[in-house]
Parts: C-alpha cells; structure tokens; sequence
C-alpha cells in the first residue's frame, strides 16, 4: 500500500492515475508545509478548519487550495472526517508494507516548509512506538536543490532528483517490475 503525505497532490494524483489508490486519504489534496507527523501523533486533532473560508490550519501549516469554501464547508468536513478515519483504521488494521511518500519542499519553498526529513524521522519514531506491528518504509523524493538530506532512520529513504523527473521515478518505482534497474 502507497499512502501519499504531502507535500502537494503530485503523488496522490499519480497513485490515482495509475489506479494505485482507491481510498480518499487525509493528505491527498492539501500543501503540507509540515506537521504531517504532528497530525497523525494528535490523531488530527486540529486538521480541519473550524471556521468558514478558512484554508490553512496553524498548527501543522497545512493549506486546503480547493477546500472549505463556504458553499462546501460543511460536506468538506464530512469528507475529511472520512479521509482521517480511513488513515487511522489503515494504521491500527494493515498487514501488508505501506510505504509513506513525500515529495520534499521545492527549491522556492526553502525556508517555508519544515525540515522534510525532520518530520519523517518524527512520524518513523511516532509509527514504531504507537503502532510496533505495523510495516513500513517513508520515501522523501527530494526536489529541492538547496538542501541536502541524509535519513539517520533505517525506514527513511532520501530519493533526490530534479522535479521534472518525479513522475518518471515515480513510474519506475511503481509500476516497473524491475524498479531499480537491478538484474
């Protein structure tokens, strides 16, 4: 199972292209900044906007870009109340590997957005202490030339590459039987 968390919809909508997702996830259409780890640790406690047109969540730094207008508020907060207990349920039920994917912060996001591997690095601490059983990997593609990233977590991989190529790793990683080229 793929599960994408952030930092924008590039790989929910690559999963969903590719009919790798079928399931509504908290994460697929929003920017996140950060919290990802913050979000899932407090069980989204503050993830959902409370009040009408607002399209940002402080506390994580999490935008909605197409959500909680005010003619859809109301159906957003159901549809996203759905997504979270779906995520939760994955991570209380799933028996098969999931692996976590985030596209990193781009080079003119530097600055904004909270350390990608930070945060992952967090979520891996967060996942193994609250959840021993579950199996999983996080996959940072970072973009972003003006950092650098080494995971220090044996579940955290830094993938790096130029941004215009992400769909094509993402292609290969996915749906090649070969995904690395190995022989």
């Amino acid at each position: 199972m793929i599960i994408p968390i952030g930092i924008d919809n590039t790989i929910a909508d690559f999963l969903k292209e590719n009919h790798l997702q079928h399931l509504a996830l908290p994460f697929d259409r929003v920017i996140t900044y950060g919290g990802v780890s913050a979000c899932i640790k407090d069980y989204f406690s503050a993830f959902i906007p409370q009040i009408v047109g607002q399209t940002k969540t402080r506390q994580y730094n999490v935008v909605f870009p197409n959500d909680f207008k005010p003619h859809l508020f109301d159906s957003d907060i159901v549809n996203y109340t759905k997504r979270i207990n779906t995520f939760m349920s994955i991570l209380d039920t799933c028996q098969e590997e999931i692996i976590f994917c985030r596209k990193s912060h781009s080079l003119r996001d530097c600055g904004i957005s909270v350390n990608d591997l930070a945060d992952a690095e967090e979520l891996d601490r967060h996942l193994a202490a609250k959840y021993p059983q579950l199996k999983y990997k996080i996959y940072i593609f970072q973009v972003c030339t003006g950092c650098s990233m080494r995971a220090t977590s044996h579940r955290v991989f830094v993938y790096k590459m130029p941004e215009e190529e992400l769909g094509s790793y993402l292609g290969r990683l996915f749906l090649s039987s070969n995904p690395l080229g190995d022989t």
